[in-house]
Parts: structure tokens; sequence; C-alpha cells
């Protein structure tokens, strides 16, 4: 997958400069504290990014660590769309802040049930901790799209309804329903995937 990851840095090396640009701006204008400090943290994952990078290229750092730590980036700047939205005195911005958050989290969830499912289903095998945790990160993006849902107006839930579909989406979460679903044996304190 290296012409896809390569691809993949470059369209988030193009939208970078703005991301950078506005988490300045919005630390500069913002008068809650709680704000100027979850935009401190968005900008030092930011600023770390490279490094994470060739440390994932020179294989420096373990696929775990390299998934935490983009988890970690996102996570703090989605932790800044929430304060915003939780600062917001706008009822309609925040409730349309708290829908995409959501929305967000849950399409993060999801990239993470695939990243660590995709290794154990490779392997015809996943330990116990790993498998319990590709369970919990399934319910936590149901949950997280549920929230969505309930905040989105009709026109945001039918884009999503209609985004999220097609082969591609289907095959995956056919491949996953299927490894939940089936019956799995433990042994050697491994689940395995008959």
């Amino acid at each position: 997958m290296r012409e896809e990851l390569r691809a993949q840095r470059l369209r988030t090396d193009e939208q970078r400069p703005r991301a950078v640009a506005f988490l300045s701006e919005l630390a500069a204008q913002a008068d809650a504290t709680e704000i100027k400090g979850g935009v401190a943290k968005a900008q030092a994952a930011i600023a770390a990014q490279e490094e994470r990078r060739r440390e994932t290229d020179r294989l420096a750092i373990a696929p775990s660590g390299s998934t935490a730590c983009f988890t970690d980036m996102i996570n703090e700047l989605l932790t800044v769309a929430g304060d915003v939205a939780r600062t917001s005195k706008n009822g309609e911005v925040a409730g349309a802040i708290s829908a995409y958050v959501s929305f967000m989290l849950g399409k993060d969830r999801a990239g993470q049930e695939r990243a660590t499912g995709a290794l154990g289903i490779s392997a015809g095998k996943f330990d116990i901790e790993t498998y319990t945790h590709v369970l919990g990160l399934a319910a936590r993006q149901a949950t997280y799209f549920d929230a969505f849902e309930a905040a989105a107006t009709a026109d945001q839930r039918r884009f999503f309804k209609e985004t999220v579909a097609g082969p591609a989406a289907d095959a995956v979460a056919s491949l996953f329903r299927r490894v939940r679903l089936r019956r799995v044996r433990l042994r050697d304190s491994c689940i395995t995937i008959p």
C-alpha cells in the first residue's frame, strides 16, 4: 500500500497549512482557556506528524505505536472542535459541530477497527485482548454514528447513507460482520477464526 499511503500523505499535506492557520487564529481569538489548551495540544500533535511518518517509514516504531500516534493527533483535533461546540453561544452552531464531531469519531473508530481487525483476519487469529478491542471499537463506532444520526439534519443523514455505501463499503462491512458473528475457538490464549 505504499502508493496509497503516499497519495494520502499528499492529500493531508495539502490541507495541513489550512489547519495550522485556523488553529493559530482560533488560539488568538479564543476567550476560553479550555480552547487555548486544546489548540496547543493539537498544534503539538501536528508538529510531530513528520517525525512519526519518518519513524513509520523506517519501521522504527511498532504498527500499534504508529497507529496510536495518529489516533492521538486525530483526537486532539476533534477535542478542539468539541471545545468550540461546548463554548458556542449559538445553539444551532453547537449542534452542527457536535454532530460533525460524532461523525468524525465514528469514522475514526471505524478506521481503527479495520486496521486492528485486518491484522487478526490476515493471521487467522486474534489474541483475546485484540479481539476484545476490535469488538469495543465496533461498539463505540456504532454509538458515535447513533449520536450523529440524532443530531444531524435530514439532509446530513441522507448524505451519510449515500456516501457510506457501495461495493467497497459493503465488502468491508460484510467481512467484519462475519468475523464478529462467527463462532470462534479459544486455543492457546488466542481466538482462532475457522
